[in-house]
Formats: C-alpha cells, structure tokens, sequence
C-alpha cells in the first residue's frame, strides 16, 4: 500500500530524500502511521498527495526537482510541528490529530497542482515556504489552533534556458521567511500566493495576494496586486500604451462596469464607486489571461470590507477594438 507519510520518517531520522515509498500497515509502529491507516479519508489523501508529488517531480528538471523536494521537506517539517500526535487540547475540532492532518493535506494538494504548469512556452516550478511558531496558551485565534503561521509560494521558470529567464527566477526568489510582529494586538498569520495568468518570452503578468491575519482581530485583511513584467532590456512595468490605444480608459472603464452590472453587484456608495473607477484603468491590476483581462479586488475595496466585488474578467473579443496596433495583447 501507498503511504506518502513514510518520508516524514525519512526526514527525520535522516533528513533524507523526500521521495514517496511504500510500508505495510501491519507494520507502523509510530501513532502517525497507525493514525494514517486507520482513518480511511486520510490513507486516501496520503496515497493522492504521494502520486501528485511523484507525477509532478518527474516532469521537472534535476534542478527544479531538487527545489520542489526542498519544499517538501519543508512542508514536512511544518506539518510535523502544527500536527502534534498529543495536542495540548482536545476540545478544538481543527486541533484534533486527524482533522489537522486532513487540513494540511488537502492544503498540499491544492499547492502541488501549481507545480509543472505550462504558460506559453514556460514550464512552472512552484516553492513553497513554511514557518510555524506556537502561540501563548490565551491565544487560540489563526489558521491552525496554537501557532502563528506563515506561508511564502513564489514561481520559478523550471526550462529557464535563457538569460532573460535566469534573471526572471532570479527577482522572483526568496531565500526565506519568517514570523513578523506586524499586527498592532502582537502576531499574527500570514499567507503570500500566486496566479500565473500568461506568459512569453516578452512578458509575463503574475497576480499576488498577501492575506493577514492579525489573532484577535474581528477579520483578515488580504491585498492584491498583479506583476506584468515586459522583457525588455530594462525589465520594466507594462504601460498602457503597450496595450491599448489612446482614448481606452473611458471604453475600459464601461467595460468593466457593464461586467460587474452583469454580475449584480453595485457599488454601496460613491466611494465605492470611486475606487472602482481608479482601479480598473491601473495597469498593476490587469492579470492578462487567456479569456481576456481579469481583476481582483483587495479587502475594502468596493466601499466596505463585504462589499468586494470578487474577480471581473472581461474579454479579449469585448476589448479589440481599444487595443493598439503591436498591442501585446494581440
């Protein structure tokens, strides 16, 4: 029987390879693996997560290979510390062995997916960093009961074959992260992602979100900005001329609202409005994809922190006749 768990013991006995194996139930010895063989939903999940990770791995390269098993490992070692087989108590659902084991691994699969995905002519690694640092016993507010915790996943070009493609692995690396006493009640969560949207050997357009979560709050906070990058000699920002021709803010600008009017949602008041308006014709919010421009909307932004109209895309058949001539977009 697949069990993908054996690489914990791997890694910590001696921080060895993270590679999937096989053990015999009748066999564990340690309560997580006899926790992982008793409780189907999880044997389940331990065989699906090891295949992903097997497929996924084998499509990289040797060097990306080796930075999605350093994830791994670290992804481990996290999930060892949040999972604890004893938790100091038992009345939090979420703190129960099992369903924590669930949680992570369900967490995994969602960020294994992203690894090896194709853009243009671009395979994509995904890195994933993990911390965890247990919390004062008062404080049971986060993602997981009793620590703080911190989640960094940044892109890199897997088949970077060329120089403009080492560099773009180069600005998009992170060596590290780190818990930060950012919040105004004392620490906190925090969660930075990524959305490829597209990709070329000219440009590259990358959606990141950074959610917060200060503990005690009444909620969290998340931020969304989006990187297009052309791959010029200067590596500079996408402007607008790049793409559209002169005059496009206003047709964009009902673009958008005929799309968010579609969607039934309006905007609460005047602010609201306002910021709409603002955002939707600022090139650092445009995620270019395959169906056409899209835009997410931070907390707050709309008028009040439940009034986020969510992510609006309109199509590149609706935006033709704004784009320029040589737009990147064509």
């Amino acid at each position: 029987m697949q069990r993908f768990w054996f690489i914990v013991l791997g890694f910590l006995c001696l921080l060895s390879s993270a590679s999937a194996a096989s053990f015999d139930c009748s066999r564990a010895t340690i309560p997580r693996d006899r926790l992982i063989c008793q409780t189907p939903s999880l044997s389940a999940l331990d065989s699906e997560l090891g295949k992903l990770y097997q497929q996924r791995r084998a499509t990289l390269s040797p060097q990306g290979a080796k930075l999605l098993q350093s994830s791994q490992r670290d992804w481990l070692r996290y999930v060892y510390t949040v999972c604890p087989m004893t938790p100091a108590s038992t009345a939090d659902f979420d703190a129960e062995p099992a369903n924590c084991l669930q949680m992570r691994y369900q967490e995994r699969l969602t960020e294994l997916a992203q690894v090896a995905q194709k853009f243009g002519p671009f395979v994509f690694n995904r890195v994933d960093i993990f911390v965890a640092e247990p919390q004062s016993p008062s404080d049971q507010g986060g993602s997981v009961p009793r620590f703080y915790v911190q989640h960094h996943a940044f892109p890199q070009i897997d088949n970077a074959g060329s120089a403009a493609a080492a560099t773009w692995n180069k600005l998009h690396y992170e060596e590290d992260a780190g818990i930060r006493a950012d919040c105004d009640s004392g620490l906190g969560d925090e969660d930075t992602d990524y959305q490829i949207g597209y990709a070329s050997e000219h440009m590259t357009s990358v959606q990141w979100t950074d959610s917060e979560y200060c503990h005690g709050a009444a909620h969290g906070y998340s931020s969304i900005s989006v990187e297009n990058l052309v791959w010029d000699q200067n590596w500079r920002g996408l402007a607008p001329g790049d793409v559209f021709a002169s005059g496009w803010e206003t047709g964009l600008r009902k673009l958008f609202w005929n799309a968010l009017t579609a969607k039934g949602w309006t905007p609460p008041n005047d602010e609201g409005k306002s910021e709409i308006d603002a955002d939707v014709i600022e090139p650092s919010e445009w995620l270019f994809t395959l169906d056409g421009i899209s835009e997410s909307f931070s907390s707050y932004e709309g008028g009040c922190y439940a009034c986020n109209p969510g992510t609006i895309t309109v199509s590149w058949k609706d935006l033709k006749p704004l784009l320029a001539h040589g737009s990147v977009a064509r």
